[in-house]
């Protein structure tokens, strides 16, 4: 995204004091860091953890974190590049602060959604592709934003705030002071265009129980987020409010069937390249969670918008995707898609991605393909890489779950990873569910 802080600093004027931040928090907790450089922070909500990246520090760093078992993410994963803290909530907000007395992480779990467009949030200025034609002679606010032209966004939004098209200006006002922090002065900004009957008035409205919490789930987030009578973009941004709401409530599968909703229905103007990786991000999270329900719309979510090779979550998605595939009794057509992604695949983490693509070769009982990998993976990266536990050969001998029905895996094991890939999906997640004695 454009949006970064300093635009957020430069948008909203001096910081605001710490208690308005609280405002939207249900607890806080921090943790004091070891002494040396900051680590790299990213705040994963959807899929409720919290990554600290630092290389060459990752002990001290676990050490200090595993202390705190009372914190919201009390879950700690070490691996060589950093930690991962796997949190109780997906409404979770982190902060890195270097203070006289050291350097601490602080999180939050939020009320309601967050407006940290760094922690998860959603930039509303970012949600709509079609807002921002090419050669526009006179952008709107959203479009300056979204260019990262700040002064002359302000300067617009400023002078809207003061004319007969208020409702947009302060709507948009409110907004930029929620995605730095500032609370307080977002909610003067948001009662006041609550009052108009408008559309800003009804995207306020939702903005405040939002907030609250109060509108995540049920019936007051059919209220809060009824799209009837709306015009783009309102539409799309709302929408994309209540998916949020519903996977930050943990209803991932729910979150994923509205927004495979949104993103099939080709009569909608296209999707901003924020609102994908939103969404991206939701798929992920969706493939991944142990107690998801279904997978179905999660997969094909992915597989609607799967993203070019060398977007940062290309790899973690097909090897979801994959895992989904084999785990609905479909190896053949997993390894297909797990292998398409080997081009991009870390140098670090080929020989386990080329392990598992021969592991579910010689599970799909297609074992000259898996031999060939090993073949190829001994003479580039030695024969050492790829022994271990995991070792494809000794896994080949095993037997494999087989869930769902024949036909259906088999039409997908000799499917390309390429071609019709939401239908494939949706038959191989209702082939895990048959297999488990679930509805079809």
């Amino acid at each position: 995204m454009l949006l970064t802080a300093t635009l957020l600093a430069l948008a909203a004027g001096p910081a605001s004091a710490e208690a308005p931040s609280l405002m939207a928090t249900a607890t806080v907790d921090r943790v004091r860091l070891p002494d040396g450089p900051a680590p790299a922070l990213a705040v994963r909500p959807l899929r409720a953890e919290i990554r600290l990246g630092a290389p060459g520090h990752v002990k001290a760093l676990a050490r200090a974190l595993s202390r705190k078992r009372a914190s919201p993410c009390a879950v700690v994963k070490v691996d060589g590049g950093g930690v991962t803290l796997g949190c109780r909530s997906r409404r979770i907000a982190a902060a890195l602060k270097r203070e006289p007395g050291g350097l601490w992480l602080d999180v939050r779990e939020l009320r309601g959604l967050s407006w940290d467009p760094a922690a998860g949030g959603l930039a509303a200025w970012e949600l709509s592709a079609a807002r921002c034609p090419a050669g526009a002679q006179a952008p709107g606010a959203d479009c300056l934003l979204r260019s990262g032209d700040v002064p002359a966004a302000m300067a617009a939004l400023e002078a809207g705030a003061k004319s007969a098209d208020w409702p947009a200006a302060a709507l948009r006002l409110g907004d930029l002071a929620a995605a730095r922090g500032d609370f307080e002065g977002a909610l003067v900004q948001w009662r006041r265009t609550a009052t108009a009957a408008t559309a800003e008035g009804r995207l306020a409205r939702a903005r405040l129980c939002e907030t609250s919490g109060g509108c995540l789930t049920g019936r007051a987030a059919d209220q809060a987020h009824d799209t009837t009578g709306l015009a783009e973009p309102h539409r799309t941004e709302l929408e994309l409010r209540r998916i949020q709401a519903e996977a930050a409530a943990g209803r991932l599968a729910a979150a994923a069937r509205l927004a495979l909703a949104r993103v099939t229905d080709l009569r909608r103007p296209a999707l901003s390249e924020a609102a994908r990786d939103f969404l991206l991000e939701l798929a992920l999270a969706g493939l991944t969670a142990r107690d998801a329900p279904e997978l179905d719309d999660a997969l094909a979510l992915y597989l609607s918008l799967r993203p070019p090779d060398d977007h940062p979550l290309a790899v973690p998605l097909v090897r979801a995707a994959a895992e989904v595939a084999a785990a609905g009794g479909a190896p053949a057509y997993a390894a297909r898609l797990l292998s398409s992604a080997t081009a991009v695949v870390p140098p670090a983490e080929l020989a386990a991605h080329l392990r598992r693509c021969a592991q579910l070769y010689f599970r799909a009982g297609e074992g000259v393909r898996a031999q060939m990998i090993l073949r190829y993976a001994r003479e580039h990266l030695g024969k050492r890489l790829l022994t271990g536990p995991d070792d494809p050969e000794a896994r080949a001998i095993k037997p494999s779950p087989s869930h769902g029905d024949a036909a259906v895996r088999a039409a997908l094991d000799a499917a390309d990873p390429t071609v019709e890939q939401a239908g494939a999906a949706l038959a191989v997640s209702r082939a895990i569910r048959a297999g488990a004695g679930g509805p079809p």
